[in-house]
């Protein structure tokens, strides 16, 4: 599966969305996907860290997607405890994949 990478509006502010090969923390740890409300941009992992470059299931880059763009909402609601919290934000991202595999789209 091709992702393309695209810019979005959400409340007000233009984000970019990149899907890259590799998604590295400050300290260059990886990680499954980034969001910069400063920059106005979100990144996701399309590809595993090792050096196999193994393309990640389409559940998981979706999931990863969601759980980013719940941290991009909140902190646009100026929310910061909410985005913070990453047990709230992955089941926020799970449960509105869940709903999207039902056929609710919104």
């Amino acid at each position: 599966m091709e992702y393309k990478d695209r810019t979005v509006t959400l409340l007000g502010q233009k984000i970019s969305i990149s899907f890259m090969k590799n998604v590295l923390a400050e300290d260059g740890s990886w990680l499954y996907g980034s969001c910069n409300d400063y920059q106005g941009s979100i990144t996701i992992l399309i590809s595993t860290h090792n050096s196999e470059g193994k393309a990640l299931d389409k559940n998981t880059i979706d999931l990863t997607l969601r759980h980013e763009l719940f941290h991009a909402i909140f902190d646009r609601l100026q929310m910061r405890e909410y985005s913070d919290n990453e047990i709230l934000v992955e089941w926020l991202a799970s449960a509105t994949q869940e709903l999207h595999k039902q056929g609710l789209t919104i």
